[in-house]
């Protein structure tokens, strides 16, 4: 909720587009589970553009200091993200038994078993 409140908008909602980094390095990916870890593990700004260094324009972040932990549920070793738009993900699966769901309309983040 923290990055929402920052950038109006959760995280892989956009995409990690290409921006000058007053520092560090640019990072960049597509909309959904490319720029989802993306955008929580580097520096942003309000656009969402992502860097691996801070600066007064890429002051958000980051928001996770570890890459994704293991579903314990899934499978063994799957820690992989899958972004939704649906709105509605309840407590549902992909049947994929992949590592997390998160639906980024509503900020819903659980566990894919």
């Amino acid at each position: 909720d923290l990055y929402r409140q920052q950038h109006s908008a959760y995280p892989g909602a956009v995409a990690a587009t290409a921006a000058t980094c007053p520092t560090g390095t640019n990072v960049t990916g597509t909309i959904g589970a490319d720029s989802f870890e993306k955008q929580l593990r580097n520096y942003t700004n309000s656009a969402g553009q992502a860097c691996t260094g801070s600066s007064p324009a890429f002051k958000y972040g980051p928001y996770l200091k570890d890459p994704l932990p293991v579903n314990p549920l899934g499978d063994p070793g799957v820690s992989t993200v899958t972004v939704v738009t649906t709105g509605t993900l309840g407590l549902t699966s992909t049947g994929t038994t992949e590592g997390w769901l998160f639906d980024s309309k509503t900020g819903e983040f659980v566990g894919d078993h």
